[in-house]
């Protein structure tokens, strides 16, 4: 059913705190074995994963309750100068998609601007505006006042003329 990268992936999450805490270090090093094949040339010294993830459960154990319970949050308390290897793989796991909804949801929405605003806009300005149509509930909580403020800022010229937004 999964593609045995996919499969393998999914290993990525025996590197979460909690999980580091509850499970064995043998455990640990043998579910990562696939991973650490697949994404080998990615770490920066996988020798030495073996040692890191030993150090990593340490200092998962000696952590305080609550223990970060997903990647993110596992990789906002991983030092990355001290533990390299853990660090990537807990920055590829943060990085997998899990779905393709993402995808379809920009698609679908780049097909409703495919008109001739589309067709005489330049292509970093077509991302913008498609990403802000797509996460339009982020940008209704920012300030349209703001908004404006900091375009006049960067486009004093623009503002020369008469302008309807104020």
């Amino acid at each position: 059913m999964f593609s045995e990268q996919s499969c393998q992936a999914i290993k990525l999450l025996h590197v979460i705190c909690e999980n580091v805490s509850r499970a064995s270090i043998c455990d640990i090093i043998e579910s990562l074995k696939g991973v650490v094949e697949i994404y080998s040339n990615n770490l920066p010294l996988p020798d030495l994963l073996d040692k890191e993830i030993i150090r990593w459960k340490n200092f998962c154990d000696k952590m305080e309750d609550p223990k970060p319970k997903n990647l993110q949050a596992s990789l906002l308390k991983c030092n990355k100068q001290a533990l390299p290897n853990i660090h990537t793989l807990l920055c590829i796991g943060c990085t997998l998609p899990v779905t393709s909804c993402e995808c379809e949801r920009c698609a679908s929405a780049l097909r409703r601007f495919s008109n001739y605003v589309r067709a005489s806009m330049k292509d970093g300005r077509l991302g913008a505006l498609t990403l802000l149509h797509v996460h339009r509930d982020k940008v209704e909580a920012l300030q349209k006042t703001e908004i404006t403020k900091l375009f006049i800022k960067l486009h004093p010229r623009r503002m020369e003329l008469p302008s309807l937004v104020i």
